[in-house]
């Protein structure tokens, strides 16, 4: 592992995705984005405008603990002809589920793919904007992605 322990900071789209991650623990990305987990241990999650309680701010974070690839048909089952229903997807199992403790606020919404940041950084930041200014910072990891 890294020096620095990096967490990853990910975007709950829509509703559905926060209730998804909500009962059933787990958080799915497309599998051509699965590099940005390599090295990552921790999760952390930012939640757009559409939020009713906290709008546009980081609002979870977990530990990783199992990735699984799978098509988006056999995980989203209740979409089975969605476009991208055969494509590969990266499954993350989590656990330790928290709201952040204060939230990471946001002075605007922001677009949100996936970064990695430092994980001390991550808990030290008032502010999102301060954060992905950190994650286009960091190198890329050479770390071995082990489970």
């Amino acid at each position: 592992m890294s020096q620095h322990p990096t967490t990853l900071l990910a975007l709950l789209k829509r509703p559905r995705d926060e209730q998804r991650l909500l009962d059933a623990m787990t958080y799915h990305l497309p599998l051509g984005q699965a590099s940005y987990v390599h090295g990552t241990t921790e999760i952390a999650f930012y939640v757009g405008g559409w939020h009713p309680q906290s709008p546009c701010c980081v609002r979870y974070h977990a530990t990783i603990v199992d990735a699984v690839i799978t098509t988006r048909a056999a995980y989203i089952v209740d979409e089975p002809n969605h476009p991208r229903a055969t494509d590969r997807y990266l499954v993350l199992t989590v656990s330790d589920l928290t709201t952040c403790d204060p939230l990471i606020a946001s002075e605007r919404w922001r677009r949100i793919s996936l970064h990695r940041i430092n994980t001390e950084a991550l808990h030290r930041t008032p502010e999102l904007g301060q954060i992905q200014r950190t994650a286009r910072r960091m190198p890329p990891s050479t770390d071995t992605w082990e489970w």
